[in-house]
């Protein structure tokens, strides 16, 4: 009893010590032995919905979770609401989810992250004992799923006093009730300086976008708060619309020049453009973020000339492709290089889950790496941009030296699962670009679709040097033996190449019959 005590009441001391620091202000802290859930109230005046009754426990007391809602849409379709909630965790924690209406089937996503549910009387009960961002449909519903992120307890929560942060404490600030933010053109805007951190906290809400100065250095928006601009789109969510009713179009973060940015921990809600504009950026860290939006070509993390990036473990539900690498465009000049993204979810409700190559003047995009991706769903009405992973080659770029690896796509609606193309600018329609070579598919799963890959070249700019090693589709393997049943377009192409293993009792012979022909094909120059 008296041990039990004591740790009662060291817990007790550790909580009043994070609450001190100003760190976790409108968080609820449940300590156990074992683990450590914390749950952020929604700040006065924000809207919550009750679409979904969401609740956790690290085995005593249940935590009501609240539940907000984003736009989405599915190209021009009018807008509807799908919903999200947060919390952060230490350790493993229980979790009820209860739908308003009744259902009949629960799912899970990504399959990846192995959490099966169990209902009990109208509530799906699950377990989470890492950090993820899930997707909870029921009857097959996507649009108007609830979307759980758990995030790991921050450990990096900057010192409100400092003079080079901007602390945004729990509750709902704009621009008529915090100073910090400013207005132009009638839009709410926060300028952010060199070595500034911008924190907002779990119980934040900040109704504004940032701009970094240009040119500036060592700029961090971090914390746990969310980041709001979903006053600002209208129920079209088209160009036209938004700018009749505000003038312009609204990036979250719009970043130029600027070496040595992080963002990481927030939820984006609804920029009316993309998410995060960045444009000559170096050494750029994008960690933990969670991006909604509907608008026209409302981009997640769209980034130009850029070099020495890393995305990781962020969510993407965007109406247009949930992240985009070019080269020149606007006040960016130059290549893009040397990539790494990672442990990323994505549910593309238009375009590309990832999309490479759209614009530039001559540049190399080159030297990237993707790993551990999972690609929900993807939905494009235009056969022209499908592709869940697009590679294009225009502008006269150079696209080269790319890796995919551990790439799962679940359902896709209405698109291809890859698409590589060697042609012109989709806007001007001018100049093609100099080929794609050397690229990796290592460990590729599609488990549905309707749509074959395809890769389809110049005579003059071909595709060459690709590998897809251990691609399986609908449960099928694919090699040189079958490949006719994945792929239908390979137009002036050198050097596909399929690889890994098949199983069964023929496994052995298919295995050395593709290496052989491998082989020969080197060996002959096909």
């Amino acid at each position: 009893m008296k041990s039990r005590r004591s740790l009662r009441f060291l817990s007790f001391l550790a909580a009043l010590l994070m609450l001190s620091t100003g760190a976790l202000a409108g968080a609820k802290a449940r300590p156990s032995a074992d683990s450590r859930v914390m749950v952020y109230d929604a700040p006065d005046g924000c809207d919550v919905r009750d679409n979904y009754a969401v609740e956790v426990s690290t085995g005593g007391e249940w935590l009501p979770v609240p539940v907000y809602a984003a736009l989405v849409t599915r190209c021009r379709q009018p807008c509807t609401e799908t919903f999200f909630a947060s919390v952060d965790l230490d350790g493993a924690i229980q979790v009820r989810v209860t739908p308003k209406k009744p259902f009949s089937s629960a799912e899970i996503r990504p399959f990846s992250d192995g959490i099966e549910g169990t209902v009990l009387q109208g509530t799906l009960c699950f377990e989470v004992d890492k950090p993820c961002q899930l997707s909870v449909e029921f009857d097959g519903d996507i649009m108007h799923n609830l979307q759980l992120f758990v995030n790991e307890i921050p450990t990096d929560v900057p010192d409100p006093n400092d003079p080079n942060v901007v602390f945004f404490d729990a509750g709902l600030h704009t621009a008529e009730n915090d100073s910090r933010i400013s207005m132009r053109d009638g839009i709410p805007i926060l300028y952010v300086h060199s070595g500034q951190t911008v924190w907002l906290a779990g119980s934040a809400v900040v109704k504004t976008r940032l701009l970094p100065d240009r040119g500036a250095r060592n700029v961090t928006i971090a914390g746990r708060g969310m980041l709001d601009l979903i006053d600002w789109n209208t129920p079209e969510a088209t160009d036209e619309s938004i700018a009749a009713a505000f003038g312009r179009r609204i990036f979250g973060v719009e970043a130029i020049d600027i070496a040595g940015l992080t963002v990481s921990g927030i939820v984006i809600r609804n920029a009316t453009a993309y998410s995060i504009c960045g444009q000559n950026l170096t050494d750029a860290k994008f960690e933990n973020l969670k991006l909604f939006s509907c608008s026209d070509c409302s981009d997640g993390i769209d980034l130009m000339s850029s070099c020495g990036v890393e995305i990781s473990d962020c969510y993407f539900r965007c109406n247009d492709d949930d992240i985009a690498i070019s080269g020149t465009c606007w006040f960016a000049a130059g290549s893009s290089r040397d990539w790494n993204v990672k442990n990323c979810v994505f549910m593309a409700d238009c375009a590309h889950a990832i999309y490479i190559g759209g614009i530039g003047h001559n540049d190399e995009l080159c030297d990237m790496r993707f790993c551990n991706i999972d690609i929900l769903d993807n939905f494009e009405d235009s056969p022209y941009f499908w592709g869940a992973i697009g590679i294009n080659s225009c502008d006269g770029n150079d696209v080269h030296d790319l890796t995919f690896e551990d790439i799962r796509m679940e359902r896709l609606a209405k698109s291809e699962p890859i698409r590589l193309t060697v042609r012109d600018n989709y806007i001007t329609h001018d100049t093609p670009g100099r080929g794609i070579s050397n690229v990796v598919f290592r460990r590729v799963t599609v488990l549905s679709t309707r749509e074959k890959i395809s890769l389809d070249g110049l005579a003059d700019a071909k595709i060459k040097n690709v590998r897809f090693e251990d691609l399986t589709v609908k449960g099928r393997h694919i090699g040189w033996l079958n490949y006719r049943k994945a792929f239908h377009v390979m137009e002036n192409c050198e050097g596909i190449r399929f690889g890994g293993d098949y199983g069964g009792a023929f496994g052995p012979v298919l295995n050395a019959l593709e290496m052989l022909v491998n082989r020969a094909m080197d060996r002959f120059g096909i």
